[in-house]
């Protein structure tokens, strides 16, 4: 009876011994999961844990900075409080955002093969010495002391170790990559990009209430200098000194309902009040011209937004015809959150 008692018991050991290890084994290789497919590509639910922490001790530390400045500088605490909870927001969408991003890189990688182009490793050096390098600095007095610099690469690897979730080959291939990428392949979707645009010249005069600027606008009819109303008026203090020039602009640089009137006014009229996210606004466009020469900091402007639209309507493109799978359900986001809650791993 005593053989058959412990027979049984060493049985029960071994059983629970085995779903314990099973458990474990689950739990070990959840991460090799794909997470998300993109084309014949796939993510891992690894890969995408990695970046969800990292990205999210990121915003936790900035935070935590500007709650501190903000306990420091009471004058400027509303302020603050509107990047905390910018930032807070962005932490709570932050399963979406993370990915976005992998889905977005993996689409640059695939549509980079696709033009054969390759990213050598020194422009992924370029790409972290953009990002963590010191910025430009005077030069220091004669005699004087200059300022110490840190190399970008042990700043990098410094934050990647402090982090403790991810390692500096796979923040290359899924972060520092895709800046190299979005080069490249800028170059070559925007290389067509238009070098004129249609721009007026203008000045305003903003004013907080519709009453204040109907009120300015009685003065201006009444034969009143502009510029002296503006330097005495505007709100906008960009350029309230100057007599309220903004100089040459085109209709993607301003607020709609702005951009609609400085590109229908007759010359040298001032408009009625134009509301706006930044109050009411009286215009007055001083010149026009439909092909004005693109400024090279406005260029990159037009750039930029044409390659962003390319990549928004390409992965729209991509869902629709199912090319693109978001695998996630709701228990391994539970493991992806929860994965690094005691004392991450590297990897």
């Amino acid at each position: 009876m005593r053989i058959v008692l412990a027979i049984s018991l060493v049985a029960i050991v071994l059983a629970s011994a085995g779903i314990l290890g099973t458990g474990i084994f689950l739990q070990s290789t959840r991460g090799q999961k794909v997470a998300v497919r993109i084309e014949d590509r796939g993510i891992d639910l690894d890969v995408y844990s990695r970046l969800y922490h990292f990205r999210k001790l990121a915003l936790e530390s900035n935070i935590n900075q500007l709650r501190a400045f903000g306990a420091s500088q009471p004058s400027v605490s509303s302020m603050i409080q509107q990047q905390i909870q910018q930032l807070e927001g962005r932490r709570a969408t932050l399963d979406k955002v993370v990915e976005d991003e992998l889905i977005d890189v993996t689409i640059l990688e695939i549509e980079a093969a696709r033009r054969g182009i390759a990213i050598a490793t020194a422009e992924e050096d370029a790409q972290i010495v953009r990002q963590y390098g010191d910025p430009p600095r005077p030069a220091p007095a004669p005699g004087g002391t200059p300022i110490p610099t840190v190399d970008p690469f042990d700043r990098l690897r410094n934050l990647l170790t402090n982090s403790r979730v991810i390692a500096e080959p796979l923040y290359r291939r899924i972060v520092i990559r895709r800046g190299a990428l979005e080069e490249a392949l800028k170059a070559v979707l925007t290389e067509s990009a238009p070098t004129t645009e249609a721009q007026a010249r203008v000045r305003h005069i903003l004013l907080p209430t519709l009453e204040q600027a109907q009120a300015i606008l009685a003065r201006l009819k009444a034969g009143e200098s502009f510029e002296t109303l503006a330097k005495e008026a505007s709100r906008d203090t960009s350029n309230n000194s100057t007599g309220g020039d903004l100089g040459w602009i085109a209709r993607g640089e301003v607020d709609p309902a702005f951009a609609e009137a400085a590109f229908s006014l007759p010359l040298n009229t001032v408009s009625d009040p134009v509301a706006s996210a930044f109050g009411f606004h009286l215009i007055d466009v001083l010149e026009r011209d439909v092909q004005r020469p693109i400024e090279e900091a406005r260029r990159a402007q037009v750039r930029n937004t044409a390659f962003r639209d390319w990549l928004s309507q390409t992965k729209d493109t991509m869902y629709a015809a199912d090319r693109i799978a978001v695998l996630l359900d709701d228990g391994d986001l539970a493991w992806a959150r929860a994965r690094f809650a005691g004392s991450p791993p590297r990897g």
